[in-house]
């Protein structure tokens, strides 16, 4: 929930539901012109659609429009919420040695704030209500997935990172199926990881009394997504039980 892909430093959000539009129930006629002409005789329009948009689901009146349309179908995948803090943080307030480097390499968002040299150095900013405090209450997302369930029903379906990690041929061919997909992938389909970095990103991992105090801090996170996953009827990883994070995987 919330999370944004980038490549080179550009979002590659589905931009239809974009800026100005998911805070309208209806698109306007031009934008309905503009969305159909996607579609050829050279490219038809596939049986299957689907957009990437995960900021539509923070925005209440966007979920009850969407969750207006027949056959909507809500695939939400989740991560560590540790790992997910660190990582917003590390594109959001973090202070980059080289900033424009930073925002092109899709480490950085390109911010007023940051690029002004208005940052921080250490996580522990986070944890401190005259700092960075809000901006970590800002980011916590288990209240959204109940919010997502009343919403949606069974139609949302909520997946952890590590099966994505651990087992991705399974997964996809259990979305396939219950995306009514016909044909199968193909026997020896590979299975590719992107978006992620190994080693550190901040200093959380190398601060053990901040690692634990935050870990804490965000246990009722953790359980959310243990009963969304329940919800859902998709496994809890052991990962997830253990409260491990990537701090332990190196």
């Amino acid at each position: 929930v919330g999370f944004n892909l980038y490549r080179d430093g550009v979002p590659i959000e589905d931009s239809f539901f974009g800026s100005g539009q998911r805070h309208k129930i209806l698109p306007t006629k031009s934008q309905v012109a503009d969305f159909n002409e996607r579609w050829s005789d050279e490219r038809p329009r596939p049986r299957i659609l689907g957009f990437s948009s995960p900021a539509m689901f923070m925005i209440l009146h966007a979920q009850a429009a969407l969750a207006l349309i027949l056959g909507l179908q809500v695939l939400a995948i989740v991560c560590d919420p540790l790992g997910r803090v660190e990582r917003k943080f590390f594109g959001e307030r973090w202070c980059h040695d080289n900033v424009e480097e930073a925002v092109e390499n899709g480490d950085a968002l390109s911010t007023l704030a940051l690029l002004q040299g208005d940052c921080s150095s250490s996580m522990a900013d986070i944890m401190d209500p005259n700092k960075e405090g809000q901006w970590l209450e800002h980011w916590t997302f288990g209240a959204h997935l109940g919010t997502l369930r009343r919403f949606f029903g069974e139609r949302l379906l909520v997946f952890h990172q590590d099966e994505l990690r651990e087992d991705p041929a399974s997964l996809f061919g259990r979305l396939a199926e219950r995306l009514g997909v016909q044909r199968p992938f193909h026997e020896g389909t590979e299975f590719r990881r992107h978006h992620w970095r190994p080693g550190h990103r901040t200093d959380l991992c190398r601060n053990a009394s901040l690692f634990r105090r935050l870990r804490r801090h965000l246990e009722p996170e953790y359980r959310a997504l243990e009963q969304a996953l329940h919800d859902s009827g998709s496994p809890v990883p052991p990962g997830l039980l253990a409260r491990r994070t990537r701090c332990e995987r190196g």
